[in-house]
């Protein structure tokens, strides 16, 4: 039995994040074996000290490897 996906990645930061680059330009979660990125919604922690992206479409393959990648500035 193939476990279920995720249905939210958290990324944690060493410092607070400036909100304004909380961005699907900036953070991306793409399926590894397709290569394609997954639409996304991005929200900060009340902290600032994490982001979450939450896929849009659901369920996520179970069988999929996934990778989150964040860019650094505004501009990504």
């Amino acid at each position: 039995m193939v476990a279920a996906a995720p249905e939210k990645f958290v990324l944690t930061f060493s410092e607070p994040l400036d909100v304004a680059t909380l961005t699907t330009t900036n953070l991306k979660l793409t399926r590894v074996s397709t290569g394609l990125d997954q639409a996304v919604t991005v929200t900060p922690s009340a902290d600032r000290s994490q982001a979450v992206l939450t896929p849009t479409t659901k369920p996520l393959a179970a069988d999929a490897q996934y990778r989150c990648r964040a860019r650094a500035g505004r501009e990504g």
